[in-house]
């Protein structure tokens, strides 16, 4: 009995230590650091006209920094990310981190990892949505979604 837990312990060790902090760093470009991240949706405002709402967000994603795509786990869609930019501020010890998706920008902040054990990552996605044929709105309309990603 004392055997199987320690196999058991032994197991989840290794399982949960490739998603120890160690691996992120936040003075260096995430794309550099981990080939993907896995990401989902918690919430989003949309503002159009002056009126806000708050929706549950169904983003579920697989960004893949090495083919440079984004992949929607809960559909048949992928884009491509089109730029990255990263700056590190070493008076303030903080970074941005941001990518730019098919007029779409997210932002990684792995500012808060410091204080973290596993790597969850606090990631905004802003967009604008123009009216057309696919739209619901009739007007310009903003989007900011908050997604927690792990890599």
């Amino acid at each position: 009995m004392k055997m199987k837990k320690i196999l058991l312990i032994t197991l989840i060790f290794i399982l949960i230590s490739p998603l120890a902090n160690a691996g992120i760093k936040f003075d260096a470009p995430i794309w550099e650091q981990v080939g993907k991240l896995v990401c989902r949706g918690e919430y989003s405002y949309t503002c159009s006209n002056g009126n806000c709402e708050k929706f549950q967000s169904e983003i579920m994603w697989e960004i893949n920094f090495e083919r440079s795509s984004i992949k929607y786990l809960n559909m048949d869609y992928s884009e491509e990310i089109r730029d990255k930019f990263f700056k590190y501020y070493s008076e303030l010890e903080t970074s941005v981190q941001v990518i730019f998706v098919e007029g779409r920008m997210l932002e990684f902040n792995t500012d808060k990892l410091k204080e973290q054990v596993l790597n969850e990552i606090e990631t905004i996605l802003l967009d604008i949505e123009f009216p057309n044929e696919y739209s619901n709105y009739t007007s310009v309309a903003s989007r900011f979604t908050k997604l927690t990603c792990y890599g």
